[in-house]
């Protein structure tokens, strides 16, 4: 029988895939988990905060400000996109980081619709380009299988999983 988007491995599949590749992508991660909540969440997956230096302004973003954004946003889409290479794209269930990125981060980088649906693609293309690596992947099945059983990883556990994975596919 197929996995269904709220099956605890895709949900698990789905954070997963925003922790290693925020964590890839220089994030500074705090921790995952696929605990439900009160809004219709899953999971959750946090990052802190940039810092002081971040306070962008749509339109004048500073290089350092727009490499962030990006890299945020291609974060974002990543749950979808590990969820859909697994087998289970759950367009509904990824909605929230969708309206997240729509609402919050896009705006920054474009004021013309066009250009933000232009630029949602290319961080989709972008995130799932990452998880065809194969350290990549491993790593996000690694995280998966253990938050899977633990349901809550600190920043410090999926890191050691992500260098772990990293090592073994040098290794082959």
């Amino acid at each position: 029988m197929p996995l269904q988007s709220s099956d605890p491995r895709a949900v698990a599949y789905h954070e997963a895939g925003h922790a290693v590749v925020g964590v890839r992508l220089g994030l500074e991660l705090l921790g995952t988990d696929v605990l439900s909540d009160d809004a219709g969440g899953r999971g959750h997956t946090r990052f802190a905060s940039p810092g002081v230096w971040f306070s962008p302004r749509p339109g004048h973003l500073t290089a350092r400000e727009r490499d962030f954004v990006d890299r945020t946003i291609v974060t974002y889409l990543a749950g979808y996109a590990a969820e859909s290479r697994l087998g289970v794209a759950d367009t509904a269930g990824s909605g929230f980081d969708e309206n997240d990125v729509l609402a919050g981060w896009i705006s920054l980088l474009n004021e013309v619709d066009q250009e933000r649906e232009a630029a949602i693609a290319r961080s989709r293309e972008k995130a799932a380009l990452m998880l065809e690596e194969p350290g990549i992947w491993r790593a996000v099945g690694a995280v998966a299988a253990r938050l899977e059983v633990a349901r809550r990883l600190d920043a410090d556990e999926v890191r050691s999983l992500i260098a772990i994975s990293s090592r073994q596919a040098t290794d082959r």
